[in-house]
C-alpha cells in the first residue's frame, strides 16, 4: 500500500489530473549553535532553490551570532528579521510563528525540529554562549499556540533529531498536529531528502501530513537513518492515557522507571528488554515494557492501541536485520530519580 499509493500520485500528476499546491508552508527550526552549524547554509540552498511554489520558513541560532536568524521564502518573494536572544526559547518560538502567521498564504504546514537531541526533554542543543537546550514541553507549547492560531492548518511535526521517538516526548505534542514522525534511533545529518519532497509537493501529488511523511521517506538517503516512525497523535494520546490507568492501578512511580531500576528488573525475570543507547541515555523497546510491568492481558491491550497509532514503523533497507524487531516506538529511561519527579514532561507528571 506504502508504494502503490505513491505510485499512483505519480501517475495521476504524469497525466494531468492533478494540478500544482501552492499551499503548503514548511517550517524548520534550527537550533544549529553547535558542530552541525556546517550544515545550515547547505540544507537552507536546498529548500530554497527547490521551493518552487512552496513557502519555506526557517529559525536559526547560529554560532558567534548575537540573535536568531529568521526568513520566509513564498514562490517570488523573501524576507528576512531578527528575534532577540541567541538561543531558541519558547518565546522565540512563538513570536517566529506568530511572524509567519502574517507572512503566509499557505492552507497547511509542517514543522520540523532539526539538531542534537539530549535526554528526555531536550531538542535542540545550543553552545553559546554557555550550553543550553531547546526543552520539547518549550516547543510543544509554542507549537500548540501555532496550531491554535489563524496559521495554515499544522499537518505533520517532524523531530528531525536523533532518537525521539519515545512515548513521553511524543505525548508532550498532543494532537497539535494529527501525524509526527520521529526515530527510534540516531538519525543522520544534513539529510538528503529535501528537493525530492519538494518536487512531489510543487506536483500536487502530497495532499496530507501523512503523504508529506511517506515523501521524506521515499526520497531520504539510505544511510541517513536506520528506521523511522510514524504516528497518529489521537492514538498516542489514547496510549498515553491507558499507559497511565494501568501504571496507576500497579502503583508504580516515577521513580520506578530510572534505567538501572527498569534495566534490573528485566534481568532479574529474565525477560526481553531491547534498549536504544543515544550517549549517556537509555530508551527503552515500549512493546518490551508493556510485558516487564503489566500482566499478558494489559501488555497485549496496550500492544493493539500500540499498533493502532504507529501507522507505519520503516527500516531502511541498509539498517541491520536487528532493527525491525523494534516495535517503532520507545520509552525514555532517564539515569536520575528527581528528573522524573520533577520532570515538566506531562507524562511523567501524571505518574507523580
Amino acid at each position: 500500500m506504502f508504494l502503490r499509493g505513491l505510485c499512483l500520485g505519480v501517475f495521476l500528476c504524469a497525466c494531468g489530473f492533478l494540478q500544482a499546491q501552492t499551499e503548503w508552508l514548511l517550517i524548520y527550526v534550527m537550533p544549529y549553535d553547535n558542530d552541525l552549524a556546517i550544515y545550515h547554509e547547505q540544507i537552507q540552498d536546498e529548500l530554497t532553490q527547490n521551493r518552487g511554489e512552496t513557502e519555506i520558513a526557517i529559525i536559526k541560532a547560529l554560532p558567534q551570532e548575537l540573535s536568531l536568524t529568521c526568513a520566509h521564502w513564498n514562490a517570488v518573494d523573501s524576507s528576512s528579521w531578527k528575534e532577540p536572544g541567541t538561543s531558541i526559547t519558547e518565546e522565540a518560538l512563538q513570536s517566529f510563528f506568530l511572524s509567519l502567521i502574517t507572512k503566509s498564504e499557505a492552507r497547511k504546514s509542517a514543522i520540523f525540529f532539526l539538531d542534537h537531541a539530549g535526554n528526555e526533554n531536550e531538542l535542540g542543543l545550543d553552545l553559546n554562549p554557555k550550553e543550553t537546550w531547546l526543552s520539547v514541553s518549550s516547543a510543544a507549547k509554542a507549537v500548540a499556540a501555532y496550531s491554535m492560531s489563524n496559521a495554515p492548518s499544522l499537518e505533520l511535526i517532524y523531530l528531525q533529531v536523533c532518537s525521539k521517538a519515545h512515548l513521553d516526548a511524543l505525548a508532550e505534542f498532543n494532537t497539535s498536529a494529527p501525524f509526527i514522525m520521529a526515530s527510534v534511533f540516531p538519525l543522520g545529518a544534513p539529510n538528503a531528502y529535501y528537493a525530492g519532497m519538494l518536487a512531489d509537493l510543487n506536483q500536487g501529488i502530497v495532499q496530507s501530513g501523512e503523504e508529506l511523511a511517506r515523501s521524506i521517506v521515499m526520497n531520504e538517503d539510505l544511510h541517513m537513518f536506520l528506521s523511522l516512525s510514524l504516528f497518529q497523535t489521537n492514538g498516542l494520546a489514547q496510549l498515553t492515557s491507558e499507559f497511565h490507568r494501568l501504571a496507576k492501578e500497579g502503583d508504580y512511580q516515577p521513580s520506578d522507571f530510572r534505567s538501572k531500576r527498569i534495566c534490573h528488573q528485566a534481568k532479574k525475570e529474565e525477560k526481553e528488554l531491547k534498549l536504544v543507547h543515544y550517549g549517556k541515555h537509555k530508551y527503552a523497546d515500549l512493546s518490551d515494557v508493556f510485558s516487564l510491568l503489566f500482566d499478558e492481558a494489559s501488555a497485549n491491550n496496550l500492544r493493539l492501541k500500540m499498533q493502532s497509532c504507529i501507522l507505519w514503523h520503516i527500516p531502511s533497507p541498509n539498517a541491520p536485520e536487528a532493527i525491525g524487531n523494534y516495535c517503532g516506538l520507545s520509552l525514555a529511561l532517564p539515569q536520575k530519580k528527581r528528573s522524573l519527579v520533577n520532570s515538566p514532561l506531562n507524562f511523567w507528571q501524571a505518574l507523580n
